[in-house]
């Protein structure tokens, strides 16, 4: 049976002349009959905005808890991860971009209920969106983590965080847990390189904090940009500012796309670098490599080993008289990671 198309979005205003105006990110952008916003994928048809990407996947990845960078959130469920089209950025460097920037990647339709089957014949506990920024799917995505957490799985968000706040608000309402990648710290590298706006970002950071969102957040350091001595204090210093303190998980660069012959990969030994840089920062610093120490899982008050990444398909998961741990054993401090 044909799945259906539910493509009509929200979050815009009709104006003059047929156009629209698309609400769901800052980029507010004044779309033309038969022309698409900066994403790429969310376009006016006769004066009402559509989604040419409801339901269209580009790619269903099942993955174990230690696949995604989310380290304080339960590492005893597996995941679905889909991905789509779109991205409200336009980094030069993206690694995803056959799928962040539109084009050349083979797409196949489902609806909501058809993911969460595909999540349980596979045994995966959450459904999650990622490889592209899932901002520009919003409809579709609300529509799957609402069947999802009826059926009683988790949801997850890899995110740049550049919405709009009112659709944001709307999705983490319905979010388990955020992941949100920070690239830059330095307004104008962000406006010029990566087409976001820095304080919008944060802003958005701050917020999902304050209603109580489970949020992780990534920093990739670019060498030659966001790798200086001041870059990573600017970093520090909003974190400083953060409540809850959320933890923050440092990323291999490896670049691509228009980059990919002009900059070269960041190492592990950088990354050691900022992480000590950063190793005053409340909410715990981690290295998403697997040759690293930085990669596991560790207790607030003595840094015991509470989760054991790096090793292929698994995690593993101290647990006392085989109950779920929710205390560190060594020390007594609460774990870090929602049991």
């Amino acid at each position: 049976m044909e799945t259906p198309i539910r493509s009509e979005a929200r979050f815009f205003d009709r104006t003059s002349w047929d156009n629209v105006t698309c609400r769901l990110c800052p980029h507010m952008c004044s779309i033309a009959p038969s022309r698409s916003g900066q994403c790429g994928v969310r376009s006016n048809k006769g004066g009402t905005l559509h989604v040419d990407s409801w339901g269209k996947t580009t790619s269903i990845d099942h993955l174990y808890a230690e696949n995604l960078p989310l380290f304080h959130y339960k590492p005893d469920i597996n995941w679905v991860r889909l991905a789509g089209r779109g991205c409200t950025m336009r980094c030069p460097f993206c690694d995803t971009w056959k799928y962040s920037q539109v084009g050349g990647v083979r797409q196949s339709r489902m609806t909501p209920d058809e993911a969460i089957s595909i999540a349980r014949e596979s045994g995966a506990g959450g459904i999650a969106f990622g490889v592209n920024e899932p901002a520009p799917m919003h409809e579709f995505i609300e529509e799957t983590f609402n069947a999802a957490l009826r059926a009683g799985m988790e949801t997850h968000l890899a995110t740049s965080a550049m919405w709009s706040q009112e659709p944001l608000r709307e999705i983490a309402a319905v979010t388990s847990a955020f992941t949100i990648g920070l690239k830059s710290m330095d307004h104008d590298f962000c406006q010029t390189q990566l087409g976001c706006d820095l304080d919008i970002v944060l802003s958005n950071i701050d917020m999902l904090l304050t209603i109580g969102a489970h949020v992780e957040l990534t920093w990739l350091p670019i060498p030659g940009h966001s790798d200086t001595p001041e870059e990573t204090e600017r970093l520090l210093t909003f974190l400083g500012r953060l409540r809850p303190h959320p933890p923050v998980i440092l990323l291999p660069y490896r670049p691509d796309y228009t980059w990919g012959t002009t900059s070269r990969a960041s190492t592990l030994k950088e990354l050691r670098g900022i992480s000590e840089q950063l190793s005053n920062h409340p909410g715990m610093v981690y290295i998403l490599d697997p040759d690293s120490p930085e990669i596991n899982t560790r207790c607030r008050g003595c840094g015991k080993t509470l989760v054991r990444r790096g090793m292929a398909r698994m995690v593993i998961t101290s647990e006392r008289n085989g109950e779920p741990l929710t205390a560190c054993p060594k020390c007594g401090t609460p774990v870090p990671f929602v049991p």
